[in-house]
């Protein structure tokens, strides 16, 4: 497993990416976008709900496991701002207005969802912990 642990701030997006991608197999060059668009989407949401814009800190983790006979590249977040689930807290989005209507934001966890496998919550000594599951190619 991979392990960042850093101060939470948008200037911090770039170092992200290049932990992320850094020693990153060939074989999962495929998910890159879709990896970036993930970690870029909770680092924003960390930074602007969880610590409203203040610093603090943030883990980022990431590992491969085989489920059910498939490879999977897992991706966990870990802030300590307060209690929230995004997958069952944060406001759907509004699908049926015209993309020149809508106003900027609140497609990322919908974005994640289908992007992912598998993705989970939970509380844990303080933290909030999501990880998200890719399927790999």
């Amino acid at each position: 497993m991979k392990s960042l642990l850093l101060t939470a701030g948008l200037d911090r997006l770039d170092e992200v990416r290049s932990f992320l991608t850094k020693d990153f197999p060939d074989e999962l060059a495929a998910l890159t976008p879709s990896v970036e668009l993930i970690l870029e989407e909770f680092l924003v949401n960390v930074v602007t709900h969880a610590y409203k814009g203040s610093p603090g800190p943030l883990e980022v983790n990431i590992r491969q496991v085989t489920f059910d006979d498939w490879p999977h590249l897992v991706l966990e977040v870990v802030d300590w701002g307060p209690p929230f689930d995004p997958f069952s807290e944060a406001t759907p989005p509004e699908l049926t207005q015209d993309i020149d209507d809508k106003p900027i934001g609140g497609l990322g966890i919908h974005l994640i969802r289908n992007i992912a496998a598998h993705h989970s919550y939970c509380r844990d000594r303080g933290a909030n912990s999501v990880e998200v599951w890719v399927r790999c190619p």
